[in-house]
């Protein structure tokens, strides 16, 4: 991030954690090595927050989403089928929205017809 290049590294750092841990644990110890990261991390997003020069900003809206994302983030924590991403869901629906764009100039009904068969 331009406004908070260092502050940006140590929270990736922090979160690039979660994904190693990830990778060389057990889902059954997701809790016990992954919570205390995510108490850093709650941690440095409450001291950044008052970093943030603008509620505007691209901070401040990163901080947000964390917030507004945290909830649904701790979910990795209770159940061990929960990826700590949603990285294969957003490849499912990604040749939706491409192809939601290019089914709108279908032409005409025959070519959304068309369209809709392939």
């Amino acid at each position: 991030m331009k406004e908070s290049p260092v502050e940006a590294l140590r929270m990736m750092r922090r979160i690039a954690k979660l994904f190693d841990v990830e990778r060389e644990a057990a889902r059954a110890l997701r809790a016990e090595k992954s919570q205390p990261v995510l108490v850093e991390i709650e941690a440095e997003a409450q001291a950044l927050r008052s970093l943030a020069t603008s509620d505007q900003g691209p901070l401040a809206k990163a901080l947000t989403h964390l917030e507004n994302q945290w909830p649904t983030l701790l979910r990795f924590l209770e159940d061990g089928r929960v990826p700590i991403h949603n990285n294969s869901c957003e490849n499912a629906l990604r040749p939706l929205a491409v192809g939601r764009k290019n089914w709108l100039f279908g032409g005409s009904e025959r070519g959304g017809q068309a369209a809709a068969t392939i």
